[in-house]
C-alpha cells in the first residue's frame, strides 16, 4: 500500500464534560486524490455507484471509524458518510475517556493510549493504485487532535500520527494527546484558594501582637472573615459539573482546619502575657 495516507481524520475538540468523563468532538475527515471515490469498488471489482440521496439518511453508506480510547475503555463508533460531492465531511462524536475529574484542578483527559482504524462499509474496497490492484477494507490515514474555537478553560496537547499495520488491524493508528487545564488557569484556582489562608496567617499575628500589649487573647474579625470566605469559595472555583469530593476540596479543607485551629487555640491554651511572666 502507498505510503501516503488516503485521509486525514481531525477531531477537533468542542467541549469537556466531566460528569460524563468524556470528550465531545468535530470528526473533520479529509480525503485525498480527486479520484478517491472512483476507486470505491465492490467484492468483483466494479465501481461502487453512491446513491443520489442526501448523506444524512440512515441508509447511506458510511465509513466506521472505530476510537479505542485505552485499554479497558469501550470503543467508540463514529459513522463517516461517503460523499462525492465533497472532499471534506464532518460529523459529531463523543469519546469516553477513563479520567479523574475529582483530581480539579489537575484533571487531565489523556488519549496517550487511544488508538483509532477507519474501515470502509461491508462489501466496499478500495483499489489500490500501487500496482498490484489489491482490495482493501481498512483505509491508511492519518489523525490529529485538536482544539475547537470555543473551547475555554481547556488546553489542548495536540497529537498526530499515521497510521500503520500491526498483527491485529490492517491500519491502526496511535492517536496520542491530552486535554487538561491551562497553567494559567490552574495557578489562579491555586492562589485564590491560598487567598484566605495568608489572611488568617496574617490576623494570627496581629492577635499575637494585641495580646501582647492587652493581656487578652480574643479571636479577630480578620479570622472569621477568612473562614467564612474559604466556605464560599467551593461554590465559585470548582465547576458544577465536577462529581464528588476534588482534590481543591480536600485543599479547602486543610486550610479550614488550620484557621480554626488559629482561632480556638490562643484562648483554649492558658498562655501567660509577657507582663505576668515579668511579674
Amino acid at each position: 500500500m502507498s505510503s501516503e495516507p488516503f485521509a486525514n481524520i481531525v477531531l477537533d475538540v468542542a467541549a469537556v464534560d466531566p460528569g460524563e468523563r468524556k470528550l465531545d468532538v468535530n470528526v473533520i475527515a479529509r480525503f485525498y486524490g480527486h479520484d478517491f471515490y472512483r476507486q470505491l469498488v465492490d467484492g468483483q471489482g466494479k465501481q461502487v455507484a453512491l446513491p443520489a440521496k442526501p448523506v444524512t439518511e440512515t441508509d447511506y453508506p458510511r465509513m466506521q471509524l472505530t476510537i479505542l480510547p485505552g485499554f479497558f475503555a469501550e470503543p467508540v463508533y463514529v459513522y463517516i458518510p461517503i460523499s462525492k460531492m465533497s472532499s471534506e465531511t464532518e460529523v459529531q462524536g463523543s469519546i469516553k475517556l477513563d479520567a479523574r475529574p475529582q483530581a480539579f484542578p489537575n484533571d487531565i483527559y489523556d488519549l496517550s493510549a487511544a488508538s483509532a482504524t477507519l474501515e470502509l462499509p461491508a462489501g466496499v474496497f478500495y483499489k489500490t493504485g500501487d500496482g498490484t490492484a489489491r482490495l482493501v477494507s481498512y483505509l491508511s490515514f492519518g489523525i490529529a487532535l485538536s482544539q475547537g474555537d470555543r473551547l475555554v478553560d481547556w488546553t489542548v496537547r495536540p497529537g498526530y500520527a499515521i497510521s500503520r499495520t500491526d498483527k491485529y488491524f490492517p491500519q491502526i493508528a496511535d492517536l496520542g494527546g491530552s486535554v487538561r487545564r491551562p497553567l494559567d488557569y490552574t495557578f489562579s484556582v491555586y492562589s485564590v484558594a491560598a487567598a484566605p489562608l495568608l489572611l488568617g496567617l496574617a490576623a494570627a499575628v496581629e492577635s499575637r501582637r494585641r495580646f501582647r500589649e492587652t493581656s487578652r487573647a480574643a479571636p479577630s474579625l480578620e479570622l472569621a472573615a477568612s473562614l467564612l470566605a474559604l466556605l464560599t469559595l467551593r461554590q465559585v472555583l470548582v465547576p458544577t459539573d465536577i462529581p464528588g469530593i476534588t482534590w481543591l476540596d480536600r485543599l479547602l479543607a486543610i486550610e479550614v482546619v488550620a484557621i480554626v485551629a488559629l482561632i480556638v487555640l490562643p484562648i483554649a491554651l492558658p498562655v501567660r502575657s509577657p507582663s505576668s511572666a515579668r511579674s
